[in-house]
């Protein structure tokens, strides 16, 4: 029975996060999810409890969803903005209120770090399901090949891409690799908690994780820089210095001794261009014309042009509609909404910060979640309706759903002791009046 538990909650994991957008279905997999979920909160009678905790979040997504669909109908555009509000709303919350409701009630946990181990441990599970997907695609050219263009709706640069676009998953280019980042991250936070005998297993894991990113986008990265900037200057992690002094060795035999360097040079050149490009960037040398950040900060930084357009937007993805487009997040959010619809975005995620901040054992990933956040704009649209957003907002409402439980637990424990205090206190005062007198031998 237990494994028939985590057989469903990691297939609806991967669903949640990856939601594979099959030919054969006119919808994304996840909205399979939302019937599922929404029959296991009415059951258990845990709507009420959603909208309590998640109040705020969901009104403000809400007001995203009122704001886009005016400024969209206003530009005859094609209300993708209010549909990606929408289905956060609807199905994102929802969903990810019942995996986590599911996780920490379906399998014993010891406190509350002990339900949190668990939720972090199933989703890294799913993401190294999803690592093993996208192996077997590199090593499999013409199952890849079958998989981009007879069974999920890639877009264009995915189906005609050689070198990379391996995986059973959305947004292959972009949120993928950055699940896949998260999980790394979420490994590398691990390891200071886990003794040196399990190192092999999540070595393992780490390199699989890795190789997912590089054959698909170096944007995956990120998670794992933020990670390694909190435990080596907020945790000094001595074991995280260990864990790099072999994995980086192991993962540099793996791609240039190996196979992989022979069959794949083209892909391995331009992942690790990334790495040559950031040095670069960071030591503020001059770059070539062909590098990715010279496209990002000259060509595809810009401003739109009129007063209007910088407050209101022009209503319309320019990534889809304009001559001039971009690849970077804040643009194309600033020309769709302006700064209005920017400062709805900021007030999400300056809330979340803020909420986060205040629960202890949630430091280490409110960290991990802001600077992943505002990192991966540059290259995307990342709050959106994606699956990296997604695993974030999974593993933040698993957080205040923790803290709440904590809370509770506390609550129980207080009224438990002041109880007993206050009936020790009328037994002994009860004592003292005589009026329970000593039994006579």
């Amino acid at each position: 029975m237990k494994l028939l538990k985590y057989i469903f909650i990691v297939a609806c994991l991967y669903i949640y996060i990856y939601s594979p957008p099959l030919k054969m279905l006119p919808f994304g997999l996840i909205q399979v999810m939302t019937p599922v979920a929404y029959v296991y909160l009415a059951v258990n009678r845990l709507f009420g409890k959603m909208f309590r905790l998640y109040r705020k979040e969901i009104g403000i997504f809400l007001i995203l969803c009122i704001y886009s669909f005016i400024r969209e109908v206003l530009a005859s555009s094609d209300l993708s903005f209010f549909y990606d509000s929408l289905f956060m709303l609807v199905d994102v919350i929802p969903i990810a209120f019942f995996i986590s409701h599911f996780a920490f009630f379906n399998f014993s946990s010891s406190g509350i770090e002990g339900m949190q181990g668990k939720l972090l441990n199933l989703f890294v599970y799913t993401a190294v399901i999803a690592g093993l997907i996208t192996f077997y695609l590199i090593l499999n050219p013409t199952m890849a090949e079958v998989m981009n263009k007879g069974i999920l709706r890639s877009g264009e640069v995915e189906y005609e891409s050689t070198y990379r676009s391996f995986g059973f998953a959305s947004s292959l280019l972009f949120a993928y690799a950055i699940v896949q980042g998260l999980a790394v991250a979420i490994l590398l936070f691990k390891v200071e908690k886990q003794s040196i005998k399990t190192y092999p297993a999540l070595i393992l894991m780490i390199v699989l994780l890795v190789i997912s990113i590089l054959f698909n986008a170096r944007i995956g990265f990120a998670p794992i820089a933020v990670m390694t900037v909190y435990l080596l200057i907020m945790k000094r992690s001595y074991k995280l210095i260990i864990a790099c002094a072999v994995l980086l060795p192991l993962l540099s035999y793996l791609l240039f001794n190996s196979s992989l360097s022979y069959l794949f040079g083209e892909n391995l050149d331009w992942s690790l261009k990334f790495f040559t490009e950031t040095q670069q960037l960071l030591s503020n040398k001059s770059t070539s014309d062909a590098s990715n950040y010279d496209v990002l900060f000259n060509d595809m930084l810009f401003m739109p042009d009129t007063a209007g357009s910088i407050i209101f937007g022009i209503g319309q993805d320019i990534i889809i509609h304009a001559k001039r487009n971009s690849d970077i997040g804040y643009v194309r959010q600033l020309f769709f909404g302006g700064m209005i619809y920017l400062s709805i975005l900021f007030y999400l995620i300056t809330s979340m910060f803020l909420r986060l901040r205040k629960i202890r054992f949630a430091r280490w990933f409110n960290f991990l979640f802001i600077f992943t956040t505002l990192v991966c704009e540059i290259k995307g649209i990342m709050l959106s309706n994606n699956s990296a957003f997604r695993t974030l907002i999974l593993l933040y409402v698993g957080i205040i759903y923790l803290d709440a439980i904590r809370k509770g637990r506390n609550s129980v424990a207080k009224k438990k002791e002041s109880f007993n205090a206050r009936n020790l206190g009328n037994v002994e005062s009860v004592v003292d009046s005589g009026s329970i007198q000593p039994v006579a031998n």
